[in-house]
């Protein structure tokens, strides 16, 4: 049986950097409990999450790589289990995920290419 995608991709920000070419932004469901990197219980709920990635791409494939310790996140809602509807339904505005872009690229030292405005 295939385990359900309980995120979703909200925008792919291209970066400069050592370790990562780009931060990922997404919009994920969490079961909750305890969160074995830091030690903390997390709340159930929706949260967007920001994190770095490496991009590679090999004859037209493309494959992802993580940066280990490269994320952060924010809850959105609480929720008592997961809705794909209310996972299509929330929206994220540019504004909402934009500071956490700003501390991962400040912390990690990444350069976000933005588009030149017209």
């Amino acid at each position: 049986m295939r385990k359900l995608s309980r995120k979703r991709l909200i925008k792919l920000i291209p970066a400069m950097g050592t370790d990562c070419n780009a931060i990922k932004v997404e919009l994920v469901y969490l079961a909750g409990g305890l969160d074995f990197f830091t030690y903390k219980n997390v709340e159930r709920g929706y949260y967007l999450s920001v994190s770095a990635v490496k991009i590679y791409d090999d004859n037209g494939r493309q494959s992802q790589a993580s940066v280990a310790g490269a994320r952060k996140r924010t809850l959105i809602t609480t929720a008592s289990r997961y809705s794909k509807r209310t996972l299509d339904k929330t929206s994220v505005t540019e504004g909402s995920y934009m500071g956490l872009v700003k501390g991962l690229a400040g912390q990690l030292n990444l350069t976000i290419n933005t588009p030149a405005a017209a």
